[in-house]
């Protein structure tokens, strides 16, 4: 009996350990810098709520929508150049914390590491580009 209840205690922790960032809390629009298009080349990517550059990519969060954007909006207007089909992130759970799947028209096309997300008077999210090939746990 002592056992049944350590390993529920276990399961429920892990799972509660891994549970922090729901989709409510990315809710709204974050913006990183694209100088370059530095989002397709670096592994590890900063968003924010606000930055003051003229490259950016937007990923908006609603209810139940995501689109990106890629923006120059130091141009009048500003200029939009990218649109894609239809859109999806999901939230997924994993053994080694929790990871964003980017779908383009029920394809997928990325996986990110969510690293942290900070909840200050500037909100910052952390994320790291998963490798393609591999998926290997972290110990």
């Amino acid at each position: 009996m002592k056992i049944i209840a350590l390993t529920l205690g276990f399961c429920l922790l892990t799972n509660f350990s891994f549970s922090q960032i729901k989709k409510k809390d990315l809710n709204g629009i974050w913006k990183t810098n694209n100088d370059n298009e530095l989002l397709s080349k670096t592994d590890t990517i900063k968003f924010y709520r606000n930055i003051k550059n003229c490259y950016q990519t937007w990923w908006t969060f609603e209810k139940k929508d995501f689109k990106t954007n890629e923006l120059n909006i130091c141009t009048e207007p500003p200029r939009i150049s990218g649109i894609v089909g239809k859109e999806k992130l999901k939230l997924r759970k994993k053994d080694f914390g929790q990871i964003i799947e980017y779908y383009q028209n029920k394809n997928l096309i990325e996986k990110f590491r969510i690293i942290e997300l900070i909840e200050k008077s500037e909100p910052e999210l952390k994320i790291m580009r998963f490798d393609k090939l591999t998926e290997q746990k972290l110990y």
